[in-house]
Order: C-alpha cells, then structure tokens, then sequence
C-alpha cells in the first residue's frame, strides 16, 4: 500500500524523527508498519560514513547508496 501525505511522525531505530514535508510511505499490513519513505528535499543531505543530514529532519543513522542523484538509506 502506498499513502501520499503532507507530514509524519516515524520511529526508526528508537528515535523519533518528525517529516514536515510532502512524503510516500509504503506500508505493509497498515501505516503501523512503514516499510518505506519517499521523501523529495530541496537541498542535498550532508552525507556522513554511517548516516545522512536531511534538512528538517535532523540526522538519521544507518547504510546508504548513492544512484546518480537519489540516495537509499537502508536502517535496521
């Protein structure tokens, strides 16, 4: 399933992290269970070895991989 909304709060990794822009999330089994977020930011994220600095995000720690000019962010 794949919903188109304004904001969203999510839990990765233990910590809280509030989206305050146009995201898609696909989920499984209901939006309790993100399994994805598409996110389109104005401004590149600040790429660190172990995690990516998203504008209005704050910092999000986990493996990542750059394709042309989309990045993967892959958390556990």
């Amino acid at each position: 399933m794949r919903i188109w909304i304004n904001f969203i709060n999510v839990r990765i990794n233990n910590e809280d992290y509030l989206v305050q822009q146009p995201v898609i999330a696909y989920c499984k089994d209901g939006l309790q269970n993100i399994i994805k977020l598409h996110l389109i930011v104005k401004n590149n994220p600040i790429e660190d070895v172990d995690s990516l600095k998203i504008d209005g995000i704050e910092v999000i720690k986990g493996r990542y991989e750059k394709q042309e000019n989309v990045l993967h962010l892959y958390v556990n």
